[in-house]
């Protein structure tokens, strides 16, 4: 046994005896009541469990504290699986130890029964070590957790029904303080334990707030613990509806009853009633001027013909479809024919229904104040930016209602600065104003188009809507004007650098192409536009700028440029964080400037990832590992490593000097051993130590550490585990029989153990946990190459099916077992698992599993990809295919396993295309919840002859993401499925990807074989 837990119940041992030395005054009142004497007698002075086990105790804990000693010391901690003295009903296995010469324990093996009283009965015989006979109590109870209702779930049996028929769907949200009519009688109930619904029923009771019952039916629910109620009768709105579990209420038969009611309540539907109105919102989009009035619940779309014809406004404006809108629980009423800061009524008329059928009783009635149009300036871009020089270089923004004194300027190399400032007759009053700002004065002309950089920055002042505080909205710009399209990849060694006309796409030769490194000053608002006008390769005029130039290079025929590296240039240029290294290319008067770090690599599941300017350093690699991990204080641990350096891609063995520092894994922890030493001539080291027997349990860690050529130190961690532990004294095995197995079979799983000295472990007992999972199916082979089996669509995780126990043989061995079936996915092969744990008389506990898969019918029907083509498939192709019906060993199919009826030996394929459609669903407080389901639109269906194998053509009608499925039954009805995936190219489908910045490439397979051809 584990000696710091000896110790602890020893020491709580002397604790008890010390706090009852008295007699019987213990802290159990009922023992001191019912020995009724005073310090005279020999009796029961405390005990324990009693009342009721928190739910979370599983193996409690039992002992019973005696006046007087009873053993003598010789006696102590002795183990026992029975005892003379104490018998406990019903009976549970364990260990019966004496922790104190009166004080006995009983720890239990076995995990108490839920909802069951247990009565703890006391010898009366028993007697002192003095002779002493047995006064007062003897026997106590103890009871487990009573059943207890745990939630109710209005429209429960919906929902699920629901998520079985679609695994992908969105599950609705019913609040419990407004539950639908049709939702308040399917009502899912759930306890803390398993039920037998033919025994708890009769103790649930439904009834509302006026002491109404209500008829109802009763189901299981599966795989839950709950109850499925069915109210027979129609159920009111608006009241609170309880649901009663009676006391006395039991899970099984022969359960501990309930003590008292327990009741859960929701709130059926609440009264359509109009919440808010919001008369002076903002215009925005289509809503110009909106007046929004919000209701209680959900309303019905077709209120919108009512609300056109029965809307009346002061003065009369007309109403059409185009100004009223029916959102969720909301009415719109916005466009109108209003001046801002006008003011008139308006009246929605009595009737408006929600989708439950209910009306507004009476018409509302409502003064608008329309607002002033809102103050605000937008811009379309900030920072730095290139425009194309074949396209008139033009600047635009807008603004509305902004205060006098906004200005903006302009500003390029060749010309000064240019400012204009917003005077009160420059901003008409409630007009948004889209300002275009011409940029052609401010450039020059290379090969006839206009090219340059030019400066802009806004200063816009623009008043709050929240506390009409004013405050200046700034915006600046850098703006470059090129024809120079340019693309750049880049290493610790060179730049690879292509260059093309934006205007005609032909490559640019004869092009200056630079690359250097500069320190932008975040400080200043115009950085960008600084640097590009204070450093250039190329442009003498250009100077000024504090810059490190990494390499030139000139375009050849092709538009590409090499930029060659110095050794080490561009891990000194950008070892300081602060600079940034920019491509500048120039050709003919035209000058484009960027930085070429514009696509972030951990975007993608790149294993690493590291930045070219560290390419070059070494690198320390380290392989250390421990002879166990696991230790207790005082036992010697031995460790080893090798070191490597890494450069460039190469590993060369270190040969150098080392320390390495032993230490608990923790804030300042100080070494508990330290190592100086020289690593061997390929890289080795190796150390035994003694650890201090006065190790505390926990983490610790050995540390490695070497110096790297520019002076830093690296180090490299391996961490191990100091514990009292208890060594292996058994070994414990768990094996399924290797045969074939098919949905419904029953799994049998065979465990064994025996001493690590010899002996088998006849009599202990072994607790089994059964899991399941998809694993999917595939067969290897020249023959299956590239061929799919199996359904591809639906989810299902692992599950747990329940447990078992029993007791080893004389031999060490046991048995259990599980039937299959019930699987979620058609067609889908399943992992079955048996986890099994084996305890001995000492309480060590051993786990071992074993797995196997279970197939879900016969045989399988394996599919390949297009056969007749070659990469995607184009809108419009006729697609060759191919399958084979195998069983699960890859044997061609024979009449013993498909179906007998000659008319049932057939598979159905199916062509079907994905499409993605929107669809809207009332969320909380009445909002619309807008997303996108995945809808798979059947496009062909045919039928093929199940034989061996076979093949079929198909041609897809439109461009789009496919799905095939072939389906068929074995003989036992049992559904054959599987699906392939594929993608048809046309100019009627895109994928959608939700990067603007980059484009995607997607290969026709997942895999390739060397030499093969891939298609992109």
């Amino acid at each position: 046994m584990n000696k710091s837990l000896e110790f602890a119940k020893r020491l709580f041992a002397l604790l008890v005896i010390a706090v009852f030395a008295a007699g019987c005054k213990g802290k159990n009142k009922a023992a001191a009541n019912a020995s009724g004497s005073g310090s005279g007698e020999f009796c029961v002075i405390s005990y324990e469990p009693s009342g009721t086990l928190p739910d979370e105790v599983k193996n409690p804990s039992i002992y019973v504290q005696f006046s007087e000693p009873v053993v003598p010391l010789a006696k102590l901690g002795e183990p026992s699986d029975k005892s003379d003295i104490i018998t406990i009903e019903p009976a549970l296995k364990g260990v019966f130890r004496w922790y104190g010469t009166s004080l006995l324990s009983f720890e239990c093996a076995d995990e108490v029964i839920p909802q069951t009283e247990y009565v703890v009965k006391i010898n009366s015989n028993v007697k002192s070590i003095n002779g002493t006979a047995l006064t007062g109590m003897t026997s106590f109870s103890f009871k487990t957790e009573e059943l207890k209702l745990v939630s109710v779930v209005p429209g429960y049996g919906a929902a699920r029904k629901l998520a079985e028929e679609n695994p992908n769907a969105f599950m609705p949200y019913i609040d419990s303080d407004d539950v639908p009519v049709a939702a308040a009688g399917d009502i899912g109930v759930f306890f803390n334990y398993p039920v037998d619904l033919d025994v708890v029923k009769s103790s649930i009771v439904v009834y509302d707030e006026d002491s109404n019952t209500y008829n109802a039916s009763f189901s299981k629910i599966k795989d839950a613990n709950g109850v499925l109620i069915a109210i027979k009768d129609k159920m009111p709105e608006n009241k609170r509806i309880d649901i009663a579990l009676k006391s006395g209420a039991q899970a099984q038969k022969g359960s501990l009853k309930t003590e008292n009611d327990q009741i859960q309540s929701f709130h059926t539907l609440l009264p359509l009633t109009l919440r808010n109105t919001d008369t002076d919102a903002y215009s925005y989009g289509k809503y110009k001027n909106p007046v929004y009035f919000y209701f209680s619940h959900q309303l019905d779309a077709k209120n919108l013909d009512m609300l056109v014809s029965g809307i009346k406004t002061t003065p009369a404006m007309k109403i059409t479809k185009d100004n009223v809108e029916v959102s969720g629980s909301r009415v719109i009423v916005f466009g109108l024919p209003v001046n801002y800061e006008e003011t008139y009524s308006m009246v929605l008329p009595a009737g408006i229904s929600d989708i439950y059928g209910r009306k507004t009783p009476s018409s509302i009635s409502v003064d608008v104040e329309v607002p002033a149009a809102a103050s605000m300036a937008t811009f379309k871009d900030y920072g730095s930016g290139i425009l194309e020089a074949q396209f008139s270089p033009k600047l635009a923004f807008q603004f509305q209602n902004i205060s006098s004194g906004s200005s903006y300027t302009l500003r390029s190399r060749t010309k000064d600065a240019v400012t204009k400032t917003y005077g009160d007759g420059d901003i008409p009053k409630n007009e948004a104003v889209v300002e275009t700002v011409d940029l052609e004065s401010f450039l020059h002309k290379s090969g006839g188009l206009s090219v340059g950089n030019v400066f802009f920055n806004a200063d816009m002042i623009v008043k709050n809507s929240w506390n009409d505080q004013y405050y200046t909205q700034s915006n600046t710009q850098t703006i470059q004007v090129t024809d120079l399209g340019v693309t750049v990849r880049y290493g610790y060694n060179k730049a690879v650098v292509l260059v093309t006309s934006l205007k005609t796409g032909e490559p640019v030769a004869g092009a200056n192409v630079g690359a250097f490194a500069y320190k932008l000053n975040y400080n200043s608002n115009s950085y960008f536009y600084d640097m590009l006008n204070s450093v250039s390769l190329f442009n003498k005029d250009i100077k000024g700028g504090k810059h490190t130039e990494l390499g030139k290079a000139v375009t050849d025929s092709n538009g590409l440029a090499i930029i060659d590296f110095e050794k080490g240039a561009l891990s000194k240029a950008l070892k300081n964080t602060s600079n940034n290294m920019y491509i500048e290319v120039v050709s003919q008067g035209d000058r484009v400037v960027f930085g070429p770090d514009i696509t972030s690599m951990w975007r993608y599941d790149t294993v690493g990832i590291a930045e070219p300017q560290y390419a070059e350093d070494e690198m320390m690699r380290v392989f250390m590992f421990t002879d166990r991990k696991l230790y207790k204080p005082g036992e010697k641990l031995t460790f080893r490593g090798i070191d490597r350096t890494q450069k460039l891609g190469k590993l060369e063995p270190f040969v150098g000097d080392y320390t390495i520092e032993i230490k608990e894994d923790a804030w300042k922890a100080e070494p508990i051993k330290t190592f100086k030493g020289k690593t061997t001539a390929s890289g080795g080291f190796y150390h035994t130590v003694t650890l201090p027997s006065d190790l505390e349990p926990g983490d610790y860690v050995i540390r490695y550490t070497r110096k790297m050529p520019n002076g830093n130190e690296a180090t490299q961690s391996e961490y191990f585990q100091i514990a009292f532990f208890e060594r292996l004294r058994f070994q414990a095995s768990a094996s399924i029989p290797n045969i074939t197995y098919i949905r419904g079979d029953r799994i049998d799983a065979s465990v064994s153990a025996e001493y690590l000295g010899g002996g088998s472990l006849a009599g202990c007992g072994f607790e089994t946990s059964w899991f399941r999972e998809p694993c999917g199916f595939s067969l290897s082979g020249t023959k299956f190459d590239g061929y799919k089996f199996g359904p591809m669509f639906g989810y299902d995780s692992r599950s747990y099916l329940g447990r078992d126990q029993g007791t080893l043989s004389v031999t060490g061995k046991g048995s259990t077992s599980i039937a299959s079936g019930g699987e979620s996915l058609k067609g889908m092969a399943y992992q079955y698992r048996s986890e099994v744990r084996v305890t001995d008389q000492s309480n060590q506990m051993i786990a071992a599993s074993a797995s196997v898969v279970v197939h879900p019918a016969l045989y399988y029907i394996g599919l390949s990809a297009p056969t007749n083509i070659k990469g995607f498939a184009k809108k419009g192709d006729k697609l060759d295919f191919k399958y084979q019906a195998v069983t699960p060993d890859g044997s061609a199919v024979s009449d013993s396993v498909i179906p007998k009826a000659k008319a049932k030996r057939s598979i159905t394929v199916e062509l079907q295309r994905e499409e993605w459609n929107l669809v809207q669903q009332m969320g909380v407080y009445g909002t619309v919840n807008t997303r996108y389901v995945r809808n798979m639109v059947t496009d062909q269906t045919m039928t093929v002859p199940l034989d061996k194998d076979g093949s079929f053509s198909i041609t897809p009608s439109k461009s789009g993401s496919y799905l095939i499925r072939l389906s068929s039954t074995d003989k036992n009805g049992s559904d054959v499925v599987t699906e392939r995936r594929f993608y048809v190219i046309g100019s009627d489908w895109y994928w959608y990807g939700d990067q603007t910045d980059e484009l995607t490439l997607t290969c026709n397979k997942d895999s390739y074989s060397i030499g093969e051809t891939a298609q992109i």
